[in-house]
């Protein structure tokens, strides 16, 4: 019996150190000849990293349309200046509609720790969002219009637009050639009948000298041309697959041709703003704590974690060091969770994952001192500790779970990162932390006897 617990522990342990392994050095793989950690980035708060402050205005200015009725033959149409957004779409229920696009288009992006406001007298909007190297890359899809439009590429009569649009999906295949990324629109029932007429008309004519004429299509996103071209085939299945890119070993440039079809789609997707916006402020804000402020607390927390193992090795000696593994293992799992999560790490983060540690430690010592004190009856002792800590602990989870539906941000990062902390401590204490003690336990009686 001792052999087989002392086996079952080892391995128990290795479990743990390859968990500390993974969350506090990482998984590493070669990508472009270089070795690159794959685990994702803590997700700093806006304390830690400053804020990008955006303006966005009502644009106002002004644009010329044809008077396509006077124009003759021998004339061309005269122009009338015209508004850039008339005075019907400035309302509040459209400045309204532009904000929550917008939050669509922030979340798609994968930006959760952001503040928005809109004034609903001028449609002024706000966005303040954590900064990040991308941002300035981004700017044009915050603000762009997201209307898409397929034109007669003469006339500029407007063919189809984003009003018969189901769906917009990125899509990639590979060949001999390399990769090939294309965003393929889908049209509704409306807009596959038109696109297969469109594709009827605009294509490529040959005349009986040979001589061949093509009529085009331009198609466009807001008044940046995308392509202009004609159809080689009939589109009968309501879809209209448009290149993007094509890469060949470069996986750089396969990214970026992914990340630019991507945002088209999200535009797509998500709505179109009735009105056009610019942008009026775009400057940066310095974090409130500092890198040097944010060393500081990690060593702190560290310092902490430090001083709680060795109180443990130093009361309970081998069954502390044991003890000392599992808490330090509670935290790398922990951490692992927050990484793979929208967990924002804030300063109420970091109080959070404060109150989680001292929780496990306090069940941990307990549960340790049972080892040292009932090693003979430690499995049905734990099970009673490990529940009684849970039925205290309810009133947090009540609290957690409620802070995280909080609009708040101070209070939801707080909620999520505790949230976390004792959905971790649940099944960390379960799996491993139980079991481990419980085998020292075994260890310990069978060296009695």
């Amino acid at each position: 019996m001792k052999k087989n617990s002392t086996l079952k522990l080892i391995v128990l342990i290795v479990i743990v150190v390859l968990i500390a392994l993974i969350s506090f050095v990482g998984i590493y793989k070669l990508q472009n000849g270089q070795m690159v950690n794959i685990m994702p980035n803590y997700n700093l708060g806006k304390e830690f990293s400053g804020t990008r402050l955006f303006s966005f205005i009502v644009d106002d200015s002004t644009k010329e349309i044809k008077n396509e009725e006077t124009e003759t033959e021998e004339e061309t149409a005269e122009t009338t200046t015209v508004p850039v957004n008339s005075k019907e779409v400035l309302t509040e229920s459209n400045y309204q509609l532009v904000k929550e696009i917008l939050e669509k288009r922030l979340v798609n992006y994968g930006i959760i720790d952001y503040d928005l406001r809109v004034d609903k007298n001028t449609g002024t909007i706000a966005l303040e969002t954590v900064e990040s190297t991308d941002l300035d890359d981004l700017l044009a899809f915050f603000i762009s219009q997201g209307k898409f439009s397929i034109l007669d590429a003469e006339t500029n009569e407007v063919l189809l637009d984003n009003a018969n649009i189901k769906e917009a999906k990125t899509m990639y295949y590979t060949n001999d050639d390399g990769t090939n990324v294309y965003l393929d629109i889908v049209f509704d029932e409306e807009g596959k009948a038109k696109l297969e007429e469109i594709s009827k008309t605009y294509v490529e004519t040959t005349d009986e000298e040979g001589n061949s004429t093509k009529k085009n299509v331009t198609i466009k996103l807001d008044d940046d041309t995308v392509t202009t071209t004609y159809f080689g085939q009939t589109m009968s299945t309501g879809e209209l697959p448009l290149t993007i890119g094509t890469a060949t070993t470069d996986a750089n440039k396969l990214r970026d041709y992914l990340l630019q079809a991507g945002q088209i789609e999200t535009l797509i997707n998500n709505g179109m703003y009735p009105i056009v916006y610019t942008t009026d402020i775009n400057e940066h804000i310095s974090p409130i704590v500092t890198e040097n402020i944010l060393n500081k607390i990690v060593l702190g927390v560290i310092i902490v974690v430090a001083l709680m193992t060795l109180y443990l090795i130093i009361k309970y000696k081998m069954s502390g060091i044991i003890a000392a593994i599992s808490i330090v293992g509670y935290l790398a799992l922990y951490l692992i969770m927050v990484r793979f999560t929208d967990t924002i790490m804030s300063l109420e983060a970091f109080a959070a994952i404060a109150i989680s540690v001292i929780i496990q430690f306090v069940f941990v010592k307990r549960a340790t001192n049972i080892v040292k004190e009932k090693p003979e009856n430690a499995g049905k002792e734990i099970n009673k500790e490990f529940l009684k800590s849970i039925s205290i602990q309810i009133p947090l989870y009540i609290m957690a779970i409620v802070f995280v539906f909080v609009e708040w941000e101070t209070i939801k990062s707080f909620g999520i990162a505790l949230f976390w902390g004792l959905l971790v401590y649940l099944a960390y204490n379960y799996f491993i932390t139980k079991p481990i003690l419980m085998q020292k336990a075994n260890i310990i009686s069978a060296n009695k006897e």
